[in-house]
């Protein structure tokens, strides 16, 4: 069927992701199957802008395929090799040159071999075994070249192997050979035992613990060097005298010992910084104890303290109290004035509950009123000849915690509650020398 000579074009429409393309093409149709030719480039309209990039949602980028190794290798046919005269090893992998009648020094083309370090090592050391040597040169060394090594035990082990075991005892006792220790004996020879290999050693610290030792064996081999001592979970009836000739000595522990009360040679272990006596029976502290110029820190927990001196004060050094544990109603004032930094009390009877005791002011004895009022208006330049009973009754004064002047006796003790630096409210007692005294601390 004819169509019109009029060029009328047809428009036809090309859909894009994004985009719908319109193109105009001629009315005129060629082929035998009728299907529309592709028109040149150059007869399209170009009315419209595409963009660089589609306006759509952006796309998961796009990531490289790994191409596995054999692929970038160039593939090798496999056949079989022989190796010449002359080859050379380089790191892991045997490169082995070219097959030819002259092998050159340096190989600048070297090949890769499909064999690894391992085979091509077996095969050469195969191929010379093969050519020539049949015998194997031996050579015997004696015995006495050889040094010889003794296997290391730990120190618990040697010394426990030394100290025979108490069925070994028995059987040798049976033959006559040795007799049969006492089981405090025995425990004394594991002491001493103990006490050799630190003396061998030069070490500075000796552990005694749980050895359950009636008495403390000789230690004065030790008291040149010895700065730790422990002691603990014994049956020590009795403050060990022997620890105080340990001059240089930094910390004792005495823990879990029925130890009663402490020796006023304390005094010289001028070194002392650290001394643990928890778990024990202490009654009281004695004021010596509180002469120790370097002590920081003391545990005196779980005994039965029914009170701390007022002498405590003079540990300037001490930063650390552990009195948890005991039979304590109030607090030294004394307490106030050392720097302390850790201060444990608790499991004791310092409960508001208990104050009102405490708070009564228990009068005063008239003979201390007496003797504080002598010396206060200097009666003893107008009275020369004094008994000597009067002057040891004057002799024997303390420091007031109001003023800082005489007291004789205990005073008027008073109770007063402070909050330390962790915000807890302690009860602490005060000793005034006279009832004016207190009057004026108080108000």
């Amino acid at each position: 069927m004819p169509r019109d000579s009029g060029h009328t074009g047809v428009e036809h429409s090309i859909s894009t992701k994004s985009h719908q393309i319109l193109l105009s093409l001629p009315d005129s149709i060629d082929g035998p199957s009728g299907a529309l030719d592709y028109l040149p480039l150059d007869s399209i309209k170009k009315d419209f802008i595409i963009p660089p990039q589609s306006s759509g949602p952006p796309s998961f980028p796009l990531q490289k395929r790994r191409i596995p190794l054999r692929l970038k290798l160039p593939t090798l046919k496999l056949r079989r090799l022989f190796l010449p005269s002359d080859f050379t090893l380089k790191g892991h992998t045997a490169v082995v040159s070219r097959i030819s009648r002259r092998v050159s020094a340096v190989h600048k083309k070297p090949i890769v071999s499909r064999f690894n370090y391992e085979v091509r090592s077996t095969q050469l050391m195969y191929e010379l075994l093969r050519r020539g040597q049949e015998e194997v040169n031996t050579i015997m060394l004696p015995m006495a070249d050889f040094p010889f090594s003794v296997a290391k035990k730990p120190e618990r082990q040697l010394v426990s192997d030394q100290v025979p075991d108490s069925n070994e005892l028995s059987l040798v006792s049976g033959f006559g050979c040795r007799p049969q220790l006492d089981p405090d004996d025995e425990l004394m020879a594991r002491a001493e035992m103990a006490i050799l290999c630190c003396l061998m050693h030069k070490r500075t610290g000796l552990s005694l613990k749980a050895y359950f030792l009636p008495r403390v064996p000789d230690l004065s081999a030790l008291a040149d060097f010895l700065l730790y001592l422990n002691l603990s979970f014994n049956d020590l009836r009795l403050f060990p005298t022997e620890v105080c000739d340990l001059k240089k000595l930094q910390i004792l522990k005495l823990r879990n010992n029925p130890i009663k009360s402490i020796p006023e040679d304390i005094k010289k272990l001028t070194d002392l910084r650290t001394l643990v006596m928890s778990f024990n029976l202490l009654t009281e502290l004695p004021p010596w104890l509180f002469m120790l110029p370097k002590l920081e820190c003391l545990d005196v927990s779980y005994n039965e303290l029914e009170y701390i001196p007022n002498a405590i004060s003079n540990a300037r050094s001490l930063g650390c109290l552990i009195i948890e544990g005991n039979l304590l109603y109030v607090l030294p004032c004394g307490i106030l004035k050392l720097p302390l930094k850790c201060l444990r009390v608790e499991n004791n009877f310092l409960h508001p509950f208990f104050w009102r005791e405490f708070k009564q002011l228990q009068p005063q004895r008239l003979t201390d009123m007496a003797s504080l009022c002598f010396v206060r208006n200097k009666l003893q330049e107008r009275y020369p000849k004094i008994p000597e009973d009067i002057q040891k009754l004057l002799g024997s004064c303390g420091t007031c915690d109001c003023c800082s002047g005489p007291l004789y006796g205990q005073g008027l003790r008073f109770l007063r509650a402070y909050r330390n630096i962790y915000g807890l409210r302690l009860p602490y007692v005060f000793s005034a020398c006279s009832p004016f005294c207190y009057m004026n601390f108080v108000t």
